[in-house]
């Protein structure tokens, strides 16, 4: 009995080579599952969110929209997160679509502008010195944060 089973080396030798014979087959089905699965991800937020933009009504061209920048837990799409980490952060998200979204982002750079070059200079160099020291890894903040 202990003759007809294979070392681990062996089992792991086995696979290497049933991977190497096949991966262009296993590539293959493993980028369809993931794209079916960003579809269903994404059909999911939008069908959660009710369909439509919630600024003008439209149904055409939805985009999600975090509510809360700073409320995101990370840069990454939400759509490759874990089903637990969307159901997370519904209550931060809303439909907009694209015409809506692209003027709120506009927005909110204009509004992080005003406040910026309102800082006193010393305070200005000291968040330019950070971003440089650690990019997109700085805790978000608000005016409100700052007592402003």
């Amino acid at each position: 009995m202990w003759d007809t089973m294979a070392t681990r080396e062996q089992k792991l030798e086995a696979k290497r080579r049933y991977y190497q014979k096949n991966k262009n087959k296993l590539n293959a089905e493993s980028r369809e599952l993931n794209t079916r699965l960003r579809y269903e991800k994404k059909n999911f937020i939008i069908e959660s969110l009710g369909s439509k933009c919630c600024k003008c009504g439209t149904t055409e061209c939805l985009e999600i929209d975090h509510i809360n920048p700073g409320l995101k837990k990370d840069r990454r799409c939400l759509y490759v997160c874990s089903w637990d980490r969307i159901k997370s952060e519904m209550d931060n998200l809303q439909l907009l679509c694209s015409a809506c979204h692209h003027e709120r982002s506009q927005l909110q750079k204009d509004a992080s502008w005003f406040y910026f070059k309102n800082l006193p200079l010393e305070e200005q160099n000291k968040i330019m010195k950070q971003f440089e020291q650690e990019g997109s890894n700085l805790p978000s903040w608000s005016p409100q944060d700052k007592g402003q």
